[in-house]
This record gives C-alpha cells, structure tokens and sequence, in this order.
C-alpha cells in the first residue's frame, strides 16, 4: 500500500501561493495580474489553473457547486484577546489624583479582571472610605475598583505616606 500524505486546503493554497512568481500579485484564472489581497482562492483546473477574486469566485459559482478544483484561501483568524492589558499604572495615577487625604495613600494596584482593579493601601487611621473615589472612578473611568488594606506596621506605614 502506497503511502498518502493528506494535506489540508490551506497546506495546499500555501503550496501554491509559494509557487507564485511574486510576493506581492498572483495570477488570475483569466491571466490578469491582480494584488494578493484580492484573492480568495485558487483553481487547479487544467483549462484555466490560477488565482480568484471575489467576483471570479462567484461567477463561476464555486462555492455553491463544491467545486473539486476550487482550493480556498484559509486565513489565519486572529484570536481573540483573553490578556488584560495592563492598564495599572494610569490607575494607579487616577486614584492617587482623586484622593488628596495625607492619611491615606495607595501604593500599588493590580488588575483582576476587564476595567476590574484591586488598589492596595497603607493608611494610619482605623477607618477610611473610599465610597466617593469608588464612586467617582466608577462614572468617570468606567472602572471599578476594589481596595485592600495593607497590613504594615506604623512605622513602616509612616514610611510610605512620607515617601514621594
């Protein structure tokens, strides 16, 4: 038994494209010359072997016919983005622009999800809300921020309220 390679439609359109004396045109069924961006799909039929338009491709009707020589033009989907950019430091900057209180300052922020954001803290006081900035950023930005308190000794939260 023969060994057979089986090679997808975009392996073979690949093949083709290769085989095309330049990078930039393509010839078409019709002999024309036309820009790589305007084809769609090759045709390997002996009569006319070549590249198609949109319009080619749709006069001859290859797509509704299941054409055996018709070879499509796989392009590469682009996947969609799952990554969060990192938007943190222009957060950062906001929060720090919204607050003004010298008891308070946030030293980091970290994003947790799409315009979600957790903002980490030192403060000297017990208690300190946040509501307003929370509020604010949330009409403003369009961001909503969630913050933590960072468990510091005085000293070391002194420390940090003081440094620029």
């Amino acid at each position: 038994m023969e060994n057979i390679i089986y090679s997808s439609s975009e392996n073979v359109y690949a093949e083709h494209e290769k085989n095309s004396p330049s990078a930039y045109t393509r010839r078409s069924i019709t002999g024309a010359v036309v820009g790589c961006s305007k084809c769609v799909g090759y045709c390997k039929y002996h009569g006319h072997p070549g590249f198609l338009t949109k319009e080619q491709r749709k006069q001859h009707d290859c797509l509704n016919k299941g054409c055996y020589y018709y070879i499509e033009n796989q392009k590469e989907r682009r996947p969609v983005s799952s990554v969060i950019k990192n938007h943190s430091p222009i957060v950062l900057s906001q929060i720090q622009r919204e607050m003004s209180d010298e008891a308070v300052k946030v030293i980091r922020v970290k994003g947790t999800g799409l315009h979600e954001y957790t903002a980490f803290y030192v403060t000297i006081t017990r208690d300190y809300s946040f509501d307003e900035c929370t509020v604010r950023l949330q009409r403003e930005c369009g961001i909503t921020v969630h913050f933590v308190k960072l468990d510091y000794d005085f000293d070391t939260c002194v420390n940090l309220l003081c440094a620029t």
